[in-house]
């Protein structure tokens, strides 16, 4: 592991204050009703200094989820490192993202703007909630068919997680969707068995 001087782990700081105070600003005020100049102010930063880090209050969302899905991730393939079944840690991570949005409602605004802004201008990246390697090694244990394409399966994982994700919001957050994605989730892995 490669240490970082001191200038790379106060931008690394910095930029991990601005996700905390943006995540913050999100929950209590609403991702709408936040704007970057109060994230810059509230995280006692200079504009210039947020915009060298985010270009916009999307980019920020989209750093969020990022962290969050890496998180789940790494501890998904650690646990696999011990002994763990991978179809087991493909059923935590997206019981841990349903977990996260049925824990913070201000994700429903937040998703319909960003992903609608991403895909108006074609700036949607396929980055699943799943990795593909974690679903090729199911495969490689035979815990899981391995006649799928691992993408395929990753977009399929990711679509059943959108949908529960769009009902959730659609149903302005009066449903929970944690134990309904790890259903939905369990089910179609043992038919891909």
């Amino acid at each position: 592991m490669t240490q970082l001087n001191r200038r790379q782990r106060q931008m690394s700081e910095r930029r991990e204050q601005i996700l905390a105070t943006a995540f913050r600003l999100f929950e209590t005020k609403g991702y709408n009703d936040t704007s970057m100049e109060e994230i810059a102010n509230v995280a006692d930063v200079a504009r210039g200094t947020l915009y060298n880090h985010f270009e916009s209050k999307s980019e920020i969302f989209m750093a969020l989820i990022s962290t969050a899905k890496h998180a789940w991730q790494l501890e998904a393939f650690a646990r696999i490192q011990n002994g763990e079944s991978a179809v087991a840690m493909i059923e935590y991570i997206l019981y841990q993202a349903s977990l996260w949005v049925d824990d913070h409602p201000f994700l429903g605004e937040a998703f319909a703007e960003v992903f609608a802004q991403k895909m108006m201008t074609n700036k949607a990246q396929i980055r699943f909630i799943v990795p593909e390697e974690l679903i090729k090694i199911a495969q490689d244990k035979e815990e899981i068919t391995n006649s799928f394409d691992p993408q395929v399966l990753a977009a399929l994982l990711d679509s059943l997680a959108r949908y529960w994700t769009m009902k959730y919001f659609s149903q302005n957050s009066k449903i929970k969707i944690g134990s309904r994605v790890q259903s939905d989730v369990r089910n179609l892995l043992q038919r891909l068995k």
